[in-house]
């Protein structure tokens, strides 16, 4: 009790010290509501839409570490971890962000980066493992060529900080989980405004970016006792479980993501299959989908993406692609409002087209290099092809998980049924109801004072933050021996819903081709 009254006042008196605006109204330190864990931003009396709740200037927030000699692997996030880190191991009591530092988690147990063997295996075939295994701000080869770099400095981090992997991995959770793009900084952690929890369908606020300032208005009304909640722009699941540890089912936020290789990988495959059955006199209409065991998908993969099959146009066709930018590193995000992209669909066409129509394809000018199905009046058999290939895509991406949608709807049902969820949700809630009569006591507490100065509360808040820095250490050295056999029920619900989502979009999108390609025939 005593650490969360001193938290939330040391917080507003950095705020005067850093000219924050912060809203008397507004507790940004409160106990979170719902679904949401941790603490989040209460609204302790009426406000009207149109109210500042938030302003902080850049000055206040912490921004990506801007030094020479950095690898070229490393983005602006992972600048920003650097600039995290320095100001919590080496700045430490005399970082002038101390108070904000205090009120960062120690922990992420709901974020994938820090899941358990078992609870990874649960993330097979999904996007999030994707991600994970791919440019993740947290990939193992760029965390490794950051440690290396910082043991080279020791001007920047001392060799007594003994940056670890480990600390970078924590470093790399806080800033998925709580950073603000910014137009003049490009991405910063900003006190305050991180402890706005999100929400999909009716959020009270949003950032504005001012370039020297950051700025949170309430859109509606908001009634005392209500959470305030931001948004965290346009993503959905797949993203929000990698960085922030949570899944948002108020509304269809489910998403899937397709690599560059499975979209090419699919249009090869159908094309091998259909030049196979013309070979043997098979009608064009029956298409027999790729069947590939589990333990052969990615090598058959990859020798179907290294394979022209014949076509001496592939390699031309794939550069063609890159040239435009329709084809590159990025993901296509598939979604109950954009079931077949229109760079997906583009790539499967391009792929799939005949060489006369590849060549009249490469006339196009370079805006308009994505094809628009819905617009553009394309040949009934280049649309066959298309919708082919996108079976045999739904094929490649549905073998990859272990379970079908049924059985992960039944398990679920039954988790949500079983009397040991219940219980762990029963008492999950009455340890939030205690924390929350504790809290509106010590606020009444603290409104008949006045805040203590932040000079006077410093030797508090070393002994607070030499604690955290001990938390943090000794739980990044026993995290994995201590839960290293565990399913914990939070994260065996999300990965489920997350499951689900996505095998109902793909089956969706089996719908869709079916009925195209039916309609075609």
């Amino acid at each position: 009790g005593i650490q969360i009254l001193a938290h939330g006042r040391s917080m507003l008196a950095w705020a005067e010290v850093h000219q924050v605006t912060v809203s008397a109204k507004v507790d940004f330190f409160s106990p979170a509501t719902g679904s949401h864990l941790g603490f989040g931003a209460c609204a302790l009396s009426p406000i009207s839409a149109g109210e500042c709740l938030l302003e902080i200037p850049l000055t206040a927030c912490l921004t990506p570490l801007e030094v020479t000699g950095l690898p070229d692997i490393v983005d602006e996030q992972q600048k920003l971890m650097l600039t995290l880190l320095r100001e919590l191991l080496v700045e430490a009591e005399a970082s002038r962000w101390q108070p904000y530092l205090e009120t960062l988690p120690s922990e992420f147990p709901t974020v994938p980066l820090w899941f358990t063997k078992e609870e990874l295996c649960m993330l097979r075939g999904t996007s999030v493992d994707t991600l994970l295994a791919g440019r993740h701000i947290a990939n193992q080869q760029d965390l490794e060529a950051i440690k290396a770099w910082c043991k080279a400095k020791p001007e920047l981090f001392p060799e007594s900080c003994g940056v670890s992997v480990q600390q970078l991995c924590w470093a790399a959770s806080v800033v998925a989980s709580r950073a603000f793009d910014s137009t003049q900084a490009g991405v910063v952690l900003a006190p305050f405004a991180d402890a706005l929890n999100h929400s999909g369908v009716r959020p009270h606020t949003r950032m504005h970016d001012l370039g020297n300032a950051l700025r949170f208005i309430a859109e509606r009304d908001i009634r005392p006792g209500e959470e305030v909640l931001n948004t965290y722009g346009e993503h959905g699941n797949t993203q929000w479980l990698l960085n922030g540890g949570f899944i948002d089912t108020s509304g269809p936020f489910d998403d899937l993501f397709v690599t560059p290789a499975d979209a090419v990988s699919a249009a090869l495959a159908y094309k091998r299959i259909y030049s196979q059955q013309r070979k043997h006199g098979v009608s064009e209409t029956p298409v027999t989908p790729i069947k590939q065991s589990k333990s052969q998908g990615d090598s058959s993969e990859e020798e179907s993406v290294g394979s022209s099959d014949g076509d001496v146009g592939l390699c031309s066709r794939l550069a063609q692609l890159q040239d435009s930018g329709v084809l590159g590193d990025d993901v296509f995000r598939i979604s109950a409002d954009d079931l077949l992209p229109d760079k997906l669909a583009t790539v499967l066409l391009v792929l799939c087209m005949s060489t006369a129509d590849f060549e009249t394809y490469m006339e196009r000018p370079p805006a308009c290099s994505i094809i628009d199905v819905a617009e553009e009046d394309l040949e009934e058999s280049l649309l066959a092809h298309l919708y082919r290939s996108l079976l045999q895509l739904v094929d490649i991406l549905e073998q990859r998980y272990e379970t079908t949608l049924e059985e992960d709807e039944t398990a679920l049902a039954a988790m949500c049924r079983t009397s040991g969820g219940a219980l762990v949700q029963a008492q999950e809630e009455k340890q939030k109801q205690q924390e929350l009569q504790e809290l509106q006591q010590l606020l009444q507490q603290q409104f008949q004072q006045q805040p203590t100065p932040l000079g006077e509360q410093r030797p508090q808040l070393e002994a607070i933050m030499a604690e955290k820095r001990r938390r943090l250490g000794g739980w990044l050295e026993d995290s994995a021996r201590t839960s290293n056999e565990t399913l914990r029920p939070c994260n065996v619900r999300n990965v489920l819903l997350l499951r689900i989502g996505q095998k109902k979009l793909l089956r969706e999108l089996r719908t869709h081709s079916e009925d195209c390609f039916s309609s075609d025939d």
